[in-house]
């Protein structure tokens, strides 16, 4: 899933609503975003991020907060 992970707006919006609905498992999700990132080249990073926000605000506005504690863990190593 993550591995054909690019910045074209489709694959990012079905990347993120395939997260969205096992968002029971969250941290595992993350998990594997965060190791996935790590290898990845430079310029795709940016398709991880989008789709974090897209999960970001599924979670906010149906006030459902898996995504929202397990990014909150996993964000400052990924951008610092």
């Amino acid at each position: 899933m993550l591995k054909s992970l690019d910045n074209r707006q489709d694959v990012i919006r079905n990347t993120a609503q395939y997260c969205w609905a096992n968002k029971a498992i969250a941290d595992d999700i993350l998990k594997m975003m965060e190791k996935e990132f790590g290898e990845t080249k430079r310029e795709r990073r940016i398709a991880y991020f989008y789709v974090m926000n897209d999960l970001l605000q599924n979670s906010t506005t149906n006030g459902d907060l898996n995504f929202v504690k397990a990014i909150g863990a996993k964000i400052r190593p990924l951008i610092t």
